[in-house]
Order: C-alpha cells, then structure tokens, then sequence
C-alpha cells in the first residue's frame, strides 16, 4: 500500500432489527410544530401591532361581520384594505398606436416643413438685401466714374453690370487692343491706368474682389 493513501473496511453486522413502530409520532409532532409556529405569529402581532389594531384582529377573527373588522373602531385601513387594488390600463389597440404614430409622423412633417420654410424665406431675405447692396454699389460707383475727371477720358472704356456672381466691371480698350501680353499675364499699360484709377474706389468696397482676364 502507497504511503499516504487509506483504504476503509466497513462491517455490517448481521442481526435482527427492532419491529415497525408505525407512523403516530409523525402526526404528534406535525401537530406539535404547527401549534408553535402559530404562538410564535401570536407573539409576533402581539409585539408589532397597537391594541386598537388587536382588538380589530380579535373581531374579524371572532366575527368577520362585525363592526370590530372594518368601520369606525375598527381595523386601520392601511392593515385591512377593503379597496380592490387600481390596475393601470394600457391600451393595445393596433388602432389607437396606428393614429399615434400618424399623428407624431405628421407632427415631424409640419415641423420640418415650417424650419424648411423658414430657411427658404432666410434665404430669400438674404439674397434680396445682398442683391439690393449690390446695386447701390453699381450706382456709387458709376457716379463716381461719372463726376470724377480722372476717368473722363476712359469712361466709356469701363462697362459696370449685375451677374450671378456679383457687380462686374470690364475694362475694355476702344481700339480693341488687347489687355495682356500675348500668352502672359503682364497687363498692358494702358489697362494699368485704368485699374490705378478704379483702385481707390475698389478700396472702399468691403466685398470680396477677383480679378480676371484674357488675351
């Protein structure tokens, strides 16, 4: 045998074992322990209850009809509630969520129908006051070409309009020369005297400038 390991011998012994007693004692005992669960309930509402409430108890228990279970010195409405419990509905009408759901869908419609509204009328609005700067621009300016001397002599080569993408002024030459060199972007002297001139009035204007041309 290993060390450490331990085998273990059991012998029963052979002989002959004690009659059936029968099941009595079970239904003495069953007897016993239900008579002590009941006195340790008694000492417990004995201990947790006031006597107005015992006397209540006592009176159902004795005559559930009797003035003593529910009514004026009776038991206390939160220990003897004659009330049957509120059940909340909740309805389940496939019609009743079907128009709810239309109603929170045509909700959303009117809401993002009114903000796209709104923003098209800001839009609008917008593009009205631009457009209306826009053309108090072109008239400034063409007043000034107009009354200042410098521009006397080159006023008809200065063409002013609206476009979609804003007030256009074009220099262009009366004899039809060309404005630049010839694959160049070096402009032409008589263009420079011309943008020199437009140069201070272009600077009073706060909107954006681009400058383009062709040869």
């Amino acid at each position: 045998m290993e060390k450490g390991s331990q085998s273990i011998i059991i012998i029963k012994k052979k002989g002959h074992g004690h009659g059936h007693h029968g099941g009595g004692w079970k239904v003495a005992l069953a007897d016993f322990m239900t008579a002590m669960m009941a006195f340790f309930m008694l000492m417990w509402l004995l201990g947790s209850t006031s006597k107005e409430e015992q006397k209540a108890i006592s009176g159902y228990f004795n005559d559930p009809g009797s003035e003593y279970a529910i009514g004026e010195g009776g038991a206390n409405p939160g220990l003897i509630n004659a009330e049957q419990p509120q059940v909340e509905s909740h309805s389940n009408d496939p019609q009743t969520e079907d128009k709810s759901d239309k109603d929170n869908s045509e909700e959303n419609t009117q809401t993002q129908t009114a903000e796209q509204i709104s923003e098209a009328k800001l839009k609008k609005e917008m593009e009205r006051i631009e457009k209306e700067q826009l053309e108090q621009l072109q008239t400034q300016v063409q007043e000034e070409i107009n009354q200042d001397p410098v521009f006397q002599q080159m006023k008809d080569q200065i063409l002013i309009d609206l476009t979609a993408l804003g007030l256009r002024i074009q220099i262009v030459d009366k004899d039809q020369r060309p404005g630049f060199d010839v694959g160049s972007a070096h402009m032409k002297p008589y263009i420079e005297d011309v943008l020199k001139a437009l140069a201070p009035l272009l600077d009073k204007v706060q909107n954006k400038i681009s400058v383009t041309g062709h040869t």
